[in-house]
């Protein structure tokens, strides 16, 4: 990597943040409402070389469907 082109992480946790908010009951892997801007924000920094890492507070249980 080069360290010249001055990469970042960026952490961010994914319910309420980056999908809009649902109880875990109710996850659907086949749909997640992302709040407005997010996609656009993802992609620019995803095409700048950032590695972006994402959290969540989900358990264990849903590993799954939060992959999917």
């Amino acid at each position: 990597m080069n360290r010249e082109q001055n990469y970042k992480t960026i952490f961010s946790d994914i319910d309420g943040t980056l999908i809009e908010q649902v109880r875990f009951e109710e996850l659907n892997p086949s749909v997640a409402n992302v709040l407005p801007g997010v996609a656009e924000k993802m992609n620019e920094w995803y095409e700048a070389g950032h590695y972006i890492v994402l959290t969540t507070a989900r358990p264990e249980n849903l590993r799954l469907i939060t992959k999917q």
